[in-house]
């Protein structure tokens, strides 16, 4: 049997991969800084879709989803009635809050760029998050894919991942060490492949 959940998901439409996945990435971004200890030293977020979000992106939401995700929402628990005061606001201020951070600067019309003629990097609907300090410099970019298929069976979940599916060596964060002042980097987590299972009592 095939659950119910398994078959549709919770989150805001028109489309659950124009907005559910990229709402989900730019909260995921936002996480993987806040664990690297950067989200003290970006002053500004540039967000590039690419492929299929950046040709029907404006109709669909997708820029919607991503200032809803930079700014701590998650599709299964952001509120639809407050969702488009939230996005208004943020338009109308030019700037938003870091989850437990201080404001950045934000300009949707700068900062998500819809770039339909370059190559896709490994899946039509792809996007690219990337941070800026108050030096003007970029943190190293890097894209990363996951997949995940699951089966529901009676009380029985089953889950297939891969994690890092090109297994990139992203720049989690880095500088100099105190090991004769080396350059030391962390690195995102290699390619992963593991399997989860559940049950419900």
């Amino acid at each position: 049997m095939i659950s119910f959940f398994e078959l549709f998901k919770i989150g805001i439409g028109p489309s659950s991969s124009h907005t559910v996945g990229p709402m989900k990435a730019a909260a995921a971004f936002i996480e993987a800084r806040r664990d690297a200890g950067e989200l003290d030293q970006i002053a500004r977020i540039v967000t590039t879709l690419y492929g299929s979000l950046a040709w029907t992106g404006k109709g669909h939401g997708t820029d919607k989803a991503v200032i809803l995700g930079l700014v701590g929402e998650l599709p299964a628990t952001v509120d639809p009635e407050a969702a488009d005061a939230l996005v208004a606001n943020v338009r109308a201020r030019g700037w938003f809050q870091l989850p437990g951070f201080r404001q950045i600067a934000f300009d949707p019309k700068r900062d998500i760029i819809f770039d339909g003629t370059s190559p896709t990097p490994g899946h039509p609907n792809a996007l690219e998050f990337r941070a800026v300090d108050a030096q003007r410099q970029f943190y190293p970019a890097y894209a990363q894919m996951d997949l995940r298929a699951g089966v529901k069976y009676d009380l029985w979940t089953a889950n297939a991942f891969v994690t890092n599916v090109a297994d990139k060596r992203g720049v989690l964060r880095g500088g100099l060490g105190s090991f004769f002042g080396l350059p030391v980097f962390n690195y995102i987590q290699p390619r992963t492949v593991g399997l989860s299972v559940s049950t419900d009592f």
